[in-house]
């Protein structure tokens, strides 16, 4: 797999997942989980095809001042739940960031909202169910901070020497030699690993 792909896929499935633990709670519209649900595909969709495209930032800070001002009106007079209001406004964070992946902050701020989510999806639920979604959500952040760290990497080798001596570490978006198979089964005995400390420190505390 490219390491393009990989490096998208990870964080769009790790969106879909902290949102799927939300929508296992019962507590969100079926219309409105679909529509969140059809715009992290679309994002994944519009990132693979379009490398290029950027979305002008007045549109965006547009978009977060909008999602401020429900996020007071849910709180206050639809959902009257500072959780629920909390709830929707990261749903909608979450579309908002995924189609402004340009900077590394970017990445950093959409793994923040998806771990907001899964907090939020632990306090409504109290389903065995969750366990799945924590693990597979551990697995998939930890795959997606392992291609985030080696990104960085990269992209500043190819920064210091790429260009002048022609070191060009597996080191484009496009290389096939970093993504391999024993790169998804070390991804998964990390992820497997951070996930039995925590329910031992969970049963410690």
């Amino acid at each position: 797999m490219k390491f393009r792909t990989s490096f998208f896929l990870s964080f769009h499935l790790m969106a879909l997942v902290s949102f799927q633990a939300l929508i296992q709670t019962n507590e969100l519209p079926p219309l409105f989980s679909a529509i969140i649900v059809l715009f992290i595909t679309a994002s994944f969709i519009i990132n693979m095809r379009y490398r290029d495209y950027r979305i002008p930032g007045i549109v965006m800070n547009v978009a977060v001042v909008f999602s401020f001002i429900f996020y007071l009106y849910d709180s206050i007079v639809l959902s009257k739940s500072f959780l629920m209001a909390s709830t929707h406004f990261l749903n909608i964070l979450l579309v908002v960031k995924l189609f402004n992946l340009k900077r590394s902050r970017d990445y950093i701020q959409l793994f923040l909202v998806t771990f907001l989510q899964i907090l939020a999806a632990s306090a409504l639920t109290v389903k065995i169910s969750f366990a799945f979604s924590l693990l597979f959500y551990i697995l998939v952040a930890t795959w997606g901070m392992i291609l985030y760290q080696m990104k960085a990497e990269i992209e500043e080798r190819n920064r210091l020497f790429g260009f002048q001596k022609g070191m060009r570490v597996p080191g484009t978006f496009e290389s096939e030699a970093v993504v391999t198979f024993p790169f998804f089964m070390m991804t998964i005995a990390v992820g497997g690993f951070s996930f039995l400390f925590t329910i031992f420190l969970f049963f410690v505390i």
